[in-house]
């Protein structure tokens, strides 16, 4: 993009590859580097710089960039239609971290409160923010194509666990889940 390739986030099934790059202005840009086409920039939703941090195999990409407005905003990109900003929970800034096969992405966007929340979308039923382990913040980092999601979040002594979500059970911390794992001494 005119500068060098800062950091590759994700690879699909078809070696499609996404991340961060330095553009000729400078700024950083999302990019997908397409095997045998070479590296494309994605542009952004009206600021400086933006990143992509996930593809599926249907080739959606997700990230997040600097919107119109200077707020950070989680978007979607696809080949068709570009890049579109999905907006955030309550608060101005939102941040994509994967999208699944069924094109539900996660990520984390501030609350009413302020605070980073861990966040489900999908076109169809918008954002539900997933809550935390009792404490101010969480963050979604990946979710599989059973919509089961994993990150971490805060529990209210203000120590940061890691946590498995599913709907109907809610997050579960999974320090509680402790297992050794190999053969026993």
């Amino acid at each position: 993009l005119g500068g060098n390739a800062r950091s590759a986030w994700s690879i699909n099934d078809e070696g499609n590859v996404v991340g961060t790059s330095v553009n000729a202005t400078g700024n950083d840009e999302a990019f997908l580097y397409r095997n045998g086409a070479g590296m494309m920039g994605l542009g952004t939703l009206g600021g400086a710089h933006s990143s992509a941090t996930s593809i599926n195999d249907q080739g959606q990409i997700v990230g997040f960039s600097i919107n119109s407005s200077g707020n950070i905003e989680a978007f979607i990109y696809v080949q068709e239609n570009g890049m579109k900003g999905i907006g955030s929970l309550e608060g101005d800034d939102s941040f994509a971290w994967d999208i699944n096969s069924n094109g539900q992405i996660v990520g984390n966007s501030q609350n009413n409160a302020g605070n980073p929340e861990a966040f489900i979308y999908d076109q169809n039923s918008g954002f539900k923010g997933l809550g935390t382990l009792g404490g101010l913040e969480s963050f979604a980092w990946a979710i599989n194509s059973n919509a089961q999601i994993v990150g971490e979040s805060q529990n209210s002594a203000g120590n940061y666990f890691a946590f498995l979500y599913q709907e109907g059970l809610g997050m579960k911390n999974l320090r509680s889940e402790e297992r050794r794992v190999g053969k026993e001494g």
